[in-house]
């Protein structure tokens, strides 16, 4: 099963129960389906963005600080279980001001067409300070000025993990199929080295396919001008 996202009520807010202890209470039914409401109003939209190599930036608006007992959860689940990149249960919610949004550069939450089971669908994330595309087209996200998101952190800390390790898998596998290849060369009509290269070969499809998404994932876009709607973003339903 995929990850599931986790409740958190944000200390920071002035909306959250503080327990005698000193540690947040979860909100009433009442209280989550309101802020819930609230939320969905500062909701523009849905995108694609690699939050590896553009500047995530976490604290602004959800002041819980990562925990790597939970990054290394999540890492662990994401090799046994795979990566769910483009549920919306998973999208990283960011904060910005509607007006540095570049049209096509995301889809309405209201649009009709929204299908996040084909990811060509899901518009890649443009914003207007985005650096401009080279001659082939590619934009450098790693200059891009920073977006702050209002949770998501584990998730970006698990996926950096994640990429390292299959990429790092991706490394030996090649070494593997050319290994193998040579063993076929060799020896032509060895049945088990050329059901060993064509296993490895497939493998090796795998990891190279998912080590190029690198940390494409879909992002949930709130509008930054919308700030008493997005403190109960934070206050009742961030997510890990």
């Amino acid at each position: 099963m995929p990850p599931r996202a986790k409740k958190v009520v944000n200390t920071a807010s002035s909306s959250a129960a503080i327990s005698e202890g000193g540690a947040p209470m979860a909100p009433t039914m009442t209280q989550f389906f309101e802020h819930e409401e609230q939320t969905q109003d500062a909701l523009i939209g849905y995108a694609r963005t690699d939050i590896l190599e553009r500047q995530i930036t976490f604290g602004r608006w959800n002041r819980r600080p990562e925990n790597v007992m939970e990054v290394k959860k999540l890492t662990d689940s994401f090799l046994r279980n795979g990566v769910y990149r483009y549920l919306v249960a998973h999208a990283i919610p960011i904060v910005v001001p509607k007006s540095r949004l570049v049209s096509g550069g995301w889809i309405s939450s209201t649009d009709d067409t929204l299908d996040f089971k084909n990811s060509s669908t899901i518009p890649t994330l443009r914003l207007i300070d985005d650096p401009k595309p080279s001659a082939n087209g590619a934009i450098d996200l790693s200059d891009a000025p920073a977006i702050s998101a209002a949770g998501g952190r584990h998730r970006t800390g698990a996926l950096v993990q994640y990429h390292k390790i299959r990429s790092s898998m991706k490394t030996q596998y090649r070494k593997r199929v050319s290994e193998w290849k040579a063993a076929v060369d060799t020896e032509p009509e060895n049945e088990e080295y050329i059901d060993a290269l064509e296993r490895d070969t497939r493998m090796l499809k795998v990891l190279s396919n998912d080590v190029d998404l690198k940390g494409d994932w879909l992002v949930a876009i709130y509008d930054e001008g919308e700030r008493y709607r997005i403190s109960f973003l934070i206050c009742t339903y961030t997510m890990i």
